[in-house]
């Protein structure tokens, strides 16, 4: 019975897909939804990974609010960056860090983009946005880097956003709770 869960857990492990990593950037520009200017150094950028090439809906709080690094349906945020200008000139674009995902998982990859710089727990308000158009997904890992946009994209919305969300910190409040239940999975 042993050796039959082993061989089970063997080719279950054999069948996953293996993750992939790539790294992104932006060889076209983002701009406000005249296309008279670039999107200013520090507004916000969603990557978001997609099994179909549909970009799903946000999802609102109880006032109605955007969140705006929400997704639904079969979308998923893999990670967020700030706009930048390159050398002085080239304003609107972004490079991203190592982006990981199962490649059984996202086919397609599109950017949501803000025209706000609002930090972390500012409230974002009424703003300027758009949605990239989705690209097929490298499915094989390691990936060259990958243009994340196919053209120049234009904020053509605008929508109340909530607060931008505070990246996750442990209170020391949580602490003694964190360790209880550390000290309960691994000591009995």
């Amino acid at each position: 019975m042993k050796r039959i869960l082993l061989v089970l857990t063997l080719l279950a492990g054999a069948c996953a897909a293996d993750p992939v990593t790539l790294t992104g950037w932006s060889g076209y520009q983002l701009y406000t939804d005249d296309y008279g200017a670039t999107l200013t150094d520090g507004s916000w950028v969603v990557l978001i990974g997609s099994a179909d090439d549909t970009a799903d809906d946000m999802t609102a709080d109880s006032g109605g609010l955007l969140d705006p690094f929400s997704t639904s349906g079969d979308d998923v945020v893999l990670g967020t960056v700030n706009t930048l200008t390159l050398d002085g000139l080239y304003g609107g674009v972004f490079e991203t860090e190592e982006i990981s995902y199962e490649a059984d998982d996202i086919n397609y990859l599109y950017v949501r983009f803000f025209d706000s710089q609002a930090g972390w727990g500012e409230e974002m308000g009424e703003v300027s946005w758009g949605i990239s158009t989705a690209i097929e997904a490298p499915n094989t890992s390691p990936s060259i880097p990958t243009d994340l946009l196919s053209r120049n994209e234009t904020t053509s919305q605008t929508a109340t956003f909530a607060a931008v969300p505070e990246p996750l910190v442990i209170s020391f409040t949580m602490l003694p709770g964190l360790l209880y239940v550390i000290g309960r999975r691994f000591f009995g």
